[in-house]
């Protein structure tokens, strides 16, 4: 049972990876902008 649990774990690991990414991306992408902005 333990097994499974830390099998879904990493799933859940690998799956929420690349969203976490995109999330840092668009937040960069997003400061940058706002920075353009006040000038």
């Amino acid at each position: 049972m333990r097994i499974l649990r830390d099998f879904l774990l990493a799933i859940r690991t690998v799956v929420a990876l690349p969203f976490i990414i995109l999330l840092l991306v668009v937040l960069k992408i997003f400061l940058r902008d706002m920075d353009i902005a006040e000038d």
